[in-house]
């Protein structure tokens, strides 16, 4: 958990068991800590709009395991789809 000096706010960044990286930015707050494990599903932090942003919404950016970007959205969430925030 940290302030992104490239302008996304707060952000975590998780690093899965294949090796990925996935970046989370202009979080709202955050549950996360240094060398936290994770389990599939569990909440980790809330949408926001910190840093260089217009409104709330969530900045999901991920690396592979050469730090090269990659598409982040074949695979996720139910069906192909990307993950979907609950309502309030």
């Amino acid at each position: 958990m940290r302030n992104d000096p490239q302008g996304l706010g707060l952000t975590v960044i998780v690093r899965d068991k294949n090796g990925m990286q996935h970046k989370l930015g202009h979080l709202k707050d955050t549950r996360a800590y240094r060398g936290m494990v994770v389990a599939k599903g569990q909440n980790l932090a809330r949408v926001g709009s910190t840093g260089n942003t217009t409104g709330s919404h969530l900045h999901w950016a991920v690396k592979d395991q050469t730090g090269q970007p990659t598409d982040p959205t074949p695979g996720a969430g139910s069906h192909g789809q990307p993950p979907t925030r609950p309502r309030d």
